[in-house]
C-alpha cells in the first residue's frame, strides 16, 4: 500500500514551495521557506525552512536546510542545521550533518552521520586553522598563540594528544526496526 502524500503535508500549506509529483527538477533550487518535493529533483537544494521529501519522490542532490524530513528516496549529502528525520518509508544513502537525528522504524539508512552540538550552526561553524598545529620539518617558528590568550587551555595546542572532537560521528548501514 502506497502512503497518502497528504499525510506528510505540514499544517500550513500556504507557506511552502512544492515540486509536484509530475515535475522533474535538475539544477540549483533555493527556497526562503519550506519546500516539499513530491516529484524528482537532482542537483543542489538550499532551503531556509523545512525540506520534506514525500514518499513517491526521488531526490539525488546535495541539501542544505534548517530541517529535513525524508519519506521517499534520497541520495546525497545533507548539511542540516537542526533536525534530520527519516520516516518509516524513507530510504537514505549519503552523509548527514545535523543537530538531531531521528530514524523511524522501517526506514533505511546507508551512510554516515556527524552530530553537531546545539547552538552551533552546522554550515557556518569555523574550523580550527591548520597553523595551530606544531610545525614539522625542523622549523624554529614558535607555535601559534591560543586565541583566548591563555596557554594550555585550548584543546588545539596540546602536544601528543588528539583534540577532543566537538562533534559525535556515527556510521550505519541497514534498516531501522526489526529485520
Amino acid at each position: 500500500m502506497t502512503p497518502n502524500p497528504m499525510e506528510f503535508r505540514r499544517p500550513d500549506p500556504g507557506n511552502e514551495s512544492v515540486i509536484d509529483p509530475h515535475a522533474r527538477f535538475n539544477g540549483k533550487y533555493v527556497s526562503d521557506r519550506d519546500l516539499r518535493i513530491e516529484g524528482e529533483a537532482s542537483g543542489e537544494i538550499e532551503c531556509s525552512g523545512t525540506l520534506i521529501i514525500s514518499p513517491q519522490a526521488k531526490v539525488r542532490s546535495s541539501i542544505t536546510a534548517a530541517n529535513v524530513i525524508i519519506n521517499g528516496d534520497y541520495e546525497g549529502d545533507v548539511d542540516c542545521g537542526g533536525r534530520f528525520e527519516i520516516g518509516s518509508t524513507g530510504r537514505v544513502k549519503g552523509k548527514v550533518k545535523a543537530q538531531v537525528l531521528v530514524v523511524k522504524e522501517g526506514a533505511h539508512f546507508e551512510g554516515g552521520v556527524i552530530m553537531t552540538p546545539e547552538g552551533r550552526a552546522s554550515s557556518n561553524a569555523p574550523t580550527p586553522a591548520p597553523a595551530a598545529a606544531p610545525a614539522k620539518g625542523g622549523s624554529n617558528a614558535p607555535p601559534a598563540p591560543a586565541a583566548s590568550g591563555s596557554q594550555g587551555s585550548s584543546i588545539f595546542n596540546k602536544q601528543g594528544e588528539a583534540p577532543a572532537a566537538p562533534d559525535r560521528a556515527a556510521t550505519s548501514t541497514g534498516s531501522a526496526g526489526n529485520s
